[in-house]
Protein backbone atom coordinates (compact mmCIF):
# COMPACT_ATOMS: atom_id res chain seq x y z
CA UNK A 1 0.00 0.00 0.00
CA UNK A 2 3.18 2.42 0.77
CA UNK A 3 4.48 1.99 -2.21
CA UNK A 4 1.06 2.31 -4.69
CA UNK A 5 0.44 5.78 -2.28
CA UNK A 6 3.76 6.97 -3.24
CA UNK A 7 3.30 5.64 -7.10
CA UNK A 8 0.68 8.03 -6.73
CA UNK A 9 2.35 10.88 -5.21
CA UNK A 10 5.62 10.66 -7.77
CA UNK A 11 2.81 10.67 -10.77
CA UNK A 12 0.89 13.72 -9.28
CA UNK A 13 4.57 15.81 -8.54
CA UNK A 14 5.46 14.70 -11.98
CA UNK A 15 2.18 16.50 -13.65
CA UNK A 16 2.63 19.40 -11.33
CA UNK A 17 5.08 21.21 -13.77
CA UNK A 18 3.08 21.38 -16.61
CA UNK A 19 0.05 22.39 -14.77
CA UNK A 20 2.22 25.16 -13.31
CA UNK A 21 3.27 25.87 -17.30
CA UNK A 22 -0.81 25.61 -17.79
CA UNK A 23 -1.78 28.40 -15.08
CA UNK A 24 1.44 30.58 -16.06
CA UNK A 25 0.25 30.65 -19.77
CA UNK A 26 -3.51 31.51 -18.81
CA UNK A 27 -2.15 34.26 -16.51
CA UNK A 28 0.09 35.86 -19.55
CA UNK A 29 -2.74 35.31 -22.46
CA UNK A 30 -4.98 36.80 -20.17
CA UNK A 31 -2.81 40.00 -19.67
CA UNK A 32 -1.72 40.05 -23.29
CA UNK A 33 -5.75 40.10 -24.14
CA UNK A 34 -6.25 42.63 -20.96
CA UNK A 35 -3.40 45.00 -22.08
CA UNK A 36 -4.87 44.48 -25.99
CA UNK A 37 -8.49 45.68 -25.12
CA UNK A 38 -6.99 48.69 -23.18
CA UNK A 39 -5.54 49.55 -26.74
CA UNK A 40 -7.22 52.40 -28.93
CA UNK A 41 -7.31 49.93 -31.95
CA UNK A 42 -10.32 48.95 -34.14
CA UNK A 43 -9.92 46.02 -36.23
CA UNK A 44 -12.07 45.76 -39.33
CA UNK A 45 -12.62 42.61 -41.39
CA UNK A 46 -13.19 42.09 -45.03
CA UNK A 47 -15.86 39.91 -47.30
CA UNK A 48 -14.70 37.70 -50.24
CA UNK A 49 -17.33 39.44 -51.51
CA UNK A 50 -16.65 41.87 -54.82
CA UNK A 51 -17.58 44.89 -55.51
CA UNK A 52 -18.17 45.57 -51.70
CA UNK A 53 -14.61 44.55 -50.94
CA UNK A 54 -11.43 44.88 -53.67
CA UNK A 55 -7.81 44.17 -52.98
CA UNK A 56 -5.35 45.15 -55.92
CA UNK A 57 -1.65 45.78 -55.55
CA UNK A 58 -1.97 45.26 -51.86
CA UNK A 59 -4.26 48.37 -51.95
CA UNK A 60 -7.73 48.21 -50.24
CA UNK A 61 -10.67 49.63 -52.31
CA UNK A 62 -14.62 48.98 -53.43
CA UNK A 63 -17.36 49.68 -51.59
CA UNK A 64 -16.70 48.86 -48.26
CA UNK A 65 -13.15 48.89 -48.45
CA UNK A 66 -13.17 53.34 -49.05
CA UNK A 67 -15.54 53.23 -46.41
CA UNK A 68 -12.80 51.89 -44.40
CA UNK A 69 -10.03 53.61 -45.72
CA UNK A 70 -11.97 56.99 -44.92
CA UNK A 71 -12.63 56.27 -41.33
CA UNK A 72 -9.35 55.06 -40.66
CA UNK A 73 -7.95 57.99 -41.66
CA UNK A 74 -10.72 60.23 -39.48
CA UNK A 75 -10.18 57.82 -36.95
CA UNK A 76 -6.37 57.88 -36.95
CA UNK A 77 -6.52 61.85 -36.18
CA UNK A 78 -8.45 60.96 -33.15
CA UNK A 79 -5.37 58.55 -32.08
CA UNK A 80 -7.12 55.37 -32.59
CA UNK A 81 -5.73 53.22 -34.57
CA UNK A 82 -7.42 50.85 -37.19
CA UNK A 83 -6.40 47.92 -38.36
CA UNK A 84 -7.88 46.04 -41.48
CA UNK A 85 -7.18 42.64 -42.15
CA UNK A 86 -6.59 41.99 -46.21
CA UNK A 87 -7.70 38.56 -46.19
CA UNK A 88 -11.12 38.38 -47.45
CA UNK A 89 -13.28 36.06 -45.64
CA UNK A 90 -16.41 33.98 -45.98
CA UNK A 91 -19.55 35.99 -44.19
CA UNK A 92 -19.89 33.30 -41.50
CA UNK A 93 -16.40 33.40 -40.31
CA UNK A 94 -16.66 37.15 -40.17
CA UNK A 95 -19.66 36.86 -37.99
CA UNK A 96 -18.00 34.49 -36.06
CA UNK A 97 -14.81 36.43 -35.37
CA UNK A 98 -16.72 39.02 -34.49
CA UNK A 99 -18.89 37.44 -31.96
CA UNK A 100 -15.56 36.18 -29.99
CA UNK A 101 -14.27 39.23 -30.42
CA UNK A 102 -11.24 38.44 -33.15
CA UNK A 103 -12.79 41.42 -35.13
CA UNK A 104 -14.31 44.65 -34.29
CA UNK A 105 -16.35 45.85 -37.14
CA UNK A 106 -17.82 45.03 -40.36
CA UNK A 107 -18.82 46.97 -43.36
CA UNK A 108 -22.26 45.67 -45.17
CA UNK A 109 -25.00 43.77 -42.98
CA UNK A 110 -28.14 42.79 -43.40
CA UNK A 111 -30.52 42.79 -40.56
CA UNK A 112 -32.31 40.31 -38.74
CA UNK A 113 -33.09 39.24 -35.38
CA UNK A 114 -30.53 36.79 -34.90
CA UNK A 115 -27.71 39.09 -35.85
CA UNK A 116 -29.85 41.76 -33.71
CA UNK A 117 -28.87 39.53 -30.89
CA UNK A 118 -25.47 38.84 -31.02
CA UNK A 119 -24.06 42.04 -32.41
CA UNK A 120 -24.53 46.06 -31.98
CA UNK A 121 -25.59 47.46 -35.25
CA UNK A 122 -24.99 51.50 -36.63
CA UNK A 123 -27.23 54.29 -35.83
CA UNK A 124 -27.71 54.27 -39.43
CA UNK A 125 -26.97 52.34 -42.81
CA UNK A 126 -24.59 53.00 -44.77
CA UNK A 127 -25.87 52.14 -48.00
CA UNK A 128 -28.92 50.19 -49.77
CA UNK A 129 -29.07 47.08 -52.31
CA UNK A 130 -31.83 45.48 -53.95
CA UNK A 131 -31.97 41.05 -53.89
CA UNK A 132 -32.52 40.17 -57.75
CA UNK A 133 -31.35 36.80 -58.60
CA UNK A 134 -28.57 35.83 -62.04
CA UNK A 135 -29.88 33.63 -64.69
CA UNK A 136 -28.54 31.51 -67.43
CA UNK A 137 -28.30 33.62 -70.52
CA UNK A 138 -31.26 30.98 -72.64
CA UNK A 139 -33.37 31.45 -69.54
CA UNK A 140 -36.67 32.87 -70.85
CA UNK A 141 -38.30 33.16 -67.98
CA UNK A 142 -38.01 36.28 -65.56
CA UNK A 143 -40.02 35.83 -62.27
CA UNK A 144 -41.55 38.90 -61.83
CA UNK A 145 -41.70 38.44 -57.87
CA UNK A 146 -41.63 35.84 -55.19
CA UNK A 147 -44.82 34.27 -55.92
CA UNK A 148 -43.78 33.26 -59.37
CA UNK A 149 -40.65 32.27 -58.73
CA UNK A 150 -42.45 29.97 -56.40
CA UNK A 151 -44.51 28.92 -58.57
CA UNK A 152 -42.15 27.78 -61.86
CA UNK A 153 -40.66 25.12 -58.57
CA UNK A 154 -37.05 26.31 -59.89
CA UNK A 155 -34.27 25.79 -57.93
CA UNK A 156 -32.92 28.69 -56.49
CA UNK A 157 -28.86 28.87 -55.11
CA UNK A 158 -28.18 31.44 -52.36
CA UNK A 159 -25.00 32.16 -50.73
CA UNK A 160 -24.58 30.52 -47.29
CA UNK A 161 -24.84 32.95 -44.36
CA UNK A 162 -26.16 35.86 -45.75
CA UNK A 163 -29.09 37.77 -44.43
CA UNK A 164 -30.32 37.62 -48.52
CA UNK A 165 -30.32 33.19 -47.77
CA UNK A 166 -32.37 33.48 -44.87
CA UNK A 167 -35.40 36.03 -46.45
CA UNK A 168 -35.15 33.98 -49.36
CA UNK A 169 -35.99 30.59 -47.02
CA UNK A 170 -38.77 32.19 -45.27
CA UNK A 171 -40.52 32.70 -48.46
CA UNK A 172 -43.54 30.04 -49.09
CA UNK A 173 -42.64 27.52 -51.51
CA UNK A 174 -39.16 28.38 -52.92
CA UNK A 175 -37.23 25.62 -53.12
CA UNK A 176 -33.77 27.53 -51.57
CA UNK A 177 -30.02 25.41 -52.22
CA UNK A 178 -28.05 27.68 -50.07
CA UNK A 179 -24.84 25.57 -49.55
CA UNK A 180 -23.15 28.07 -51.60
CA UNK A 181 -19.78 28.95 -49.81
CA UNK A 182 -18.68 31.70 -52.54
CA UNK A 183 -19.82 33.30 -55.32
CA UNK A 184 -17.40 32.24 -58.14
CA UNK A 185 -18.60 28.79 -57.47
CA UNK A 186 -22.70 29.59 -57.19
CA UNK A 187 -22.00 31.07 -60.85
CA UNK A 188 -19.61 28.51 -62.20
CA UNK A 189 -22.71 26.09 -61.15
CA UNK A 190 -25.56 28.05 -62.26
CA UNK A 191 -24.14 28.51 -66.11
CA UNK A 192 -23.91 24.82 -66.20
CA UNK A 193 -27.69 25.28 -66.82
CA UNK A 194 -28.28 21.88 -65.30
CA UNK A 195 -28.99 22.32 -61.43
CA UNK A 196 -29.94 25.17 -60.17
CA UNK A 197 -31.91 27.53 -62.48
CA UNK A 198 -31.56 30.76 -60.56
CA UNK A 199 -29.10 32.33 -58.04
CA UNK A 200 -30.43 35.06 -55.65
CA UNK A 201 -28.21 37.39 -54.47
CA UNK A 202 -28.29 41.47 -54.16
CA UNK A 203 -27.27 43.67 -57.56
CA UNK A 204 -24.31 44.81 -56.11
CA UNK A 205 -22.05 42.14 -56.88
CA UNK A 206 -24.28 40.49 -59.34
CA UNK A 207 -24.05 43.51 -61.09
CA UNK A 208 -20.18 43.82 -60.99
CA UNK A 209 -19.71 39.85 -60.99
CA UNK A 210 -21.45 38.62 -63.95
CA UNK A 211 -20.29 40.91 -67.10
CA UNK A 212 -17.10 40.10 -65.71
CA UNK A 213 -17.08 36.28 -65.58
CA UNK A 214 -17.00 35.48 -68.99
CA UNK A 215 -19.80 32.78 -68.25
CA UNK A 216 -23.40 32.66 -70.34
CA UNK A 217 -25.17 34.67 -67.48
CA UNK A 218 -27.77 37.12 -67.20
CA UNK A 219 -28.76 39.65 -64.47
CA UNK A 220 -32.78 39.36 -64.13
CA UNK A 221 -34.27 43.28 -63.81
CA UNK A 222 -36.83 41.75 -61.28
CA UNK A 223 -36.47 43.80 -57.69
CA UNK A 224 -37.07 41.51 -55.22
CA UNK A 225 -36.64 43.58 -52.28
CA UNK A 226 -34.70 46.93 -51.45
CA UNK A 227 -32.90 46.60 -47.84
CA UNK A 228 -30.39 48.42 -46.17
CA UNK A 229 -26.59 47.27 -45.17
CA UNK A 230 -25.35 48.12 -42.09
CA UNK A 231 -22.03 48.52 -39.69
CA UNK A 232 -21.97 45.65 -37.04
CA UNK A 233 -19.79 46.11 -33.89
CA UNK A 234 -18.74 42.53 -31.70
CA UNK A 235 -20.36 43.29 -28.07
CA UNK A 236 -16.79 42.71 -27.03
CA UNK A 237 -15.12 45.76 -28.43
CA UNK A 238 -14.78 48.42 -25.70
CA UNK A 239 -17.99 50.56 -26.09
CA UNK A 240 -16.00 53.90 -26.32
CA UNK A 241 -14.67 52.73 -29.48
CA UNK A 242 -17.72 51.56 -30.32
CA UNK A 243 -19.25 54.96 -29.92
CA UNK A 244 -16.34 56.98 -31.41
CA UNK A 245 -16.79 54.44 -34.92
CA UNK A 246 -20.49 55.39 -35.07
CA UNK A 247 -19.74 58.81 -34.44
CA UNK A 248 -17.75 59.15 -37.56
CA UNK A 249 -20.19 57.41 -39.36
CA UNK A 250 -22.79 59.15 -38.33
CA UNK A 251 -21.24 62.81 -39.09
CA UNK A 252 -19.65 61.35 -42.69
CA UNK A 253 -23.47 60.42 -43.64
CA UNK A 254 -24.96 63.82 -42.51
CA UNK A 255 -21.96 65.58 -44.07
CA UNK A 256 -22.47 63.89 -47.60
CA UNK A 257 -19.06 62.47 -47.21
CA UNK A 258 -20.49 58.83 -47.18
CA UNK A 259 -22.69 58.99 -49.86
CA UNK A 260 -20.18 60.34 -52.18
CA UNK A 261 -17.80 56.85 -51.53
CA UNK A 262 -21.19 54.71 -52.26
CA UNK A 263 -22.23 56.50 -55.28
CA UNK A 264 -19.79 55.31 -57.62
CA UNK A 265 -20.51 51.44 -56.81
CA UNK A 266 -24.07 52.02 -56.73
CA UNK A 267 -25.22 53.51 -60.42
Amino acid sequence: MHARQYQRTFIRSKKSPSLIILLITTIWLYLISHSASADDTLKFVMQDSAPKYLVQNNRISGLCGDIYMALKSRLEEKGIKVVIFKEKLPINRILMMLETGASDAYCGAGRNPRREQLFVYSALPVYSVSNVVAAHKNESFNPGNFEELAASKALVGALLGTSSAAYLKQQKDVIVDDHFHSLDNALEVLAKNQYVRFFYYHDLGLNYLVPRSGLPLRVVPTKFRSTPQWFIYSKLTPEHLRVVLDDEITQMTDSGALSQVTQPYLN
